[in-house]
């Protein structure tokens, strides 16, 4: 196996070390603040709000990809079973890394919330509560984990 000098990147995660220098090949390496690694986005101080952020928009335009099945006459319980694994999958991949913070949180229950909403056509206008829409996922398609539970399962697996 070979590692690459150009290629190769410094990240410090640390409050107490403000510089690494590092050397491969006798050539010092790049000190960055984040990079991309396997398709998620890490950041120097720990935090995951912009990759959160960049999969609930990745997640949401696979939805909206998706708006004829949406749409269509098929059950609730097969438009459920295709936004679990063409949609979700999407936002929690690489969840293991994330900080979840209150607002992280917050904004993947929003996501789900108007996705389960729109998989039952039902409008914000409507006066329909989360609770009862959840209600009525589980009345069709039964008991099913929240994305966020999802989520912390797999960060403590």
């Amino acid at each position: 196996m070979e590692v690459s000098s150009e290629k190769s990147k410094v990240m410090v995660s640390s409050e107490r070390v403000n510089d690494a220098s590092i050397t491969m090949d006798d050539k010092p390496l790049e000190l960055v603040h984040k990079f991309k690694y396997l398709g998620a986005t890490l950041h120097e101080d720990g935090s995951s709000t912009v990759e959160v952020r960049t999969r609930i928009a990745l997640a949401t335009a696979a939805f909206a990809k998706l708006g004829k099945i949406w749409k269509s006459s098929i059950s609730l319980k097969a438009k459920h079973k295709l936004f679990r694994s063409l949609v979700s999958s999407i936002l929690t991949y690489g969840c293991e890394t994330w900080t979840l913070l209150a607002d992280t949180e917050r904004r993947i229950q929003v996501f789900e919330n108007k996705c389960l909403r729109k998989l039952l056509r039902i409008s914000y206008k409507d006066h329909v509560t989360n609770e009862s829409v959840r209600e009525l996922v589980f009345a069709y398609v039964g008991q099913q984990e929240p994305l966020l539970a999802t989520v912390k399962r797999r960060k403590l697996a």
